[in-house]
């Protein structure tokens, strides 16, 4: 069941909006990645018999954000501003939206493209 209203009665109508704002964002972002599942399986299939390529090729881009930018873009963050460390996160956006622009023809471009947030 979904909590009562005396839950939220502490917090003000601004962080209510920004609960459910950033609630919707995660939930949507979640949605996308595992109803994308089946499909980029299928199509990783098309290059490769091997299910350890398979799941590269879909695990990539995680595993990547994982470990090259939530630490150090926290750091960035904490140093520079929010600003220039969003500026500096969409480059890596920028670059996936190039590399999706051709599609890739084996299972290795399709696991080098999987890391850039854009591909």
């Amino acid at each position: 069941m979904f909590p009562s209203r005396s839950v939220f009665s502490s917090l003000s109508r601004d962080e209510i909006r920004s609960i459910r704002n950033v609630s919707a964002l995660d939930f949507l972002r979640y949605m996308a990645l595992f109803l994308t599942f089946p499909v980029v399986v299928l199509y990783a299939r098309q290059f490769t018999s091997s299910d350890l390529l398979v799941s590269l090729a879909y695990a990539a881009q995680p595993i990547l954000l994982l470990v090259s930018q939530y630490p150090p873009m926290g750091v960035v963050s904490d140093r520079m501003g929010r600003r220039p460390s969003v500026a500096i996160a969409l480059v890596p956006f920028a670059l996936g939206n190039i590399l999706s622009f051709h599609p890739p023809f084996s299972i290795y471009g399709l696991i080098a493209s999987g890391p850039c947030p854009g591909g």
